[in-house]
């Protein structure tokens, strides 16, 4: 869940804000601020995850506030929403931390695009303490990048993947298959189960496909005694898994 500030001074865009938000999975407004003194103040008490900042602001700027965010060594991400059209206003958010920049009136679509790879960005970091290429161009790059770059690593990759020992690529074959088939949170035993071979030798090829980043893993604590491990397919490795399939 991101936690989210609004810093708008007019009351009607501050409420289009607010219900834009709350249109969205993986938002919650924490606080709405009038000018960047009662910004400070719910800053001072819960730092959020993101700011939705106005530049034309009574007192300080938004673009002032962002400079002291910076200075101060407060690095939040900023999402300026202003009317503010002008190159200068524009190359400052930039300079100071900007995930992107809306100018007033925007669309809800646009609104939802710019929050989606927030939330995306968000998620992916959480994970861990390290990430890949793949997981910052979901981010940096545009769609038509990464997809391009998706479809030329999927046909160079059909014909250079190497298995380590002790992977068959038959059997491989046949784990993601099922698991193509499953698509929603699995087991181990679930595919074990339904491709007929042993549960410790499925695991082998699961835990293969982990590494790779090509699964997720969790724990699932609302099963009867011990808890189990359930996987399910990277949202971002969906055709990438497929490559395994055409080896």
């Amino acid at each position: 869940m991101i936690d989210v500030l609004i810093v708008e001074d007019d009351p009607m865009v501050a409420m289009l804000n607010k219900e834009f938000c709350e249109r969205m999975e993986g938002l919650k407004v924490i606080g709405q601020a009038e000018s960047t003194a009662d910004a400070w103040s719910i800053i001072d008490q819960q730092e959020p995850d993101l700011i939705l900042l106005d530049i034309y602001l009574p007192g300080q700027t938004g673009l002032e506030f962002a400079e002291s965010l910076k200075k101060k060594g407060i690095f939040i991400p900023i999402l300026f929403i202003s009317a503010a059209d002008d190159i200068e206003s524009v190359q400052q958010a930039v300079y100071f931390g900007a995930t992107d920049y809306l100018i007033k009136p925007f669309t809800f679509e646009r609104f939802q695009a710019s929050l989606k790879k927030i939330i995306k960005f968000d998620q992916a970091l959480s994970k861990g303490k390290v990430t890949n290429q793949k997981t910052l161009d979901q981010y940096f790059c545009n769609e038509q990048i990464i997809q391009t770059e998706m479809d030329s690593n999927k046909l160079s990759n059909r014909s250079s993947i190497e298995f380590p020992k002790g992977i068959s690529k038959i059997t491989m074959k046949k784990v993601v298959k099922q698991i193509l088939i499953t698509k929603e949170w699995f087991t181990t035993e679930n595919i074990a189960t339904e491709i007929g071979i042993s549960r410790i030798s499925t695991k082998k090829y699961i835990q293969y496909l982990v590494d790779l980043q090509i699964l997720d893993e969790e724990m699932d604590y609302n099963t009867v005694g011990r808890p189990a491990i359930i996987y399910q397919i990277n949202e971002n490795s969906a055709v990438e898994i497929e490559q395994f399939v055409y080896k």
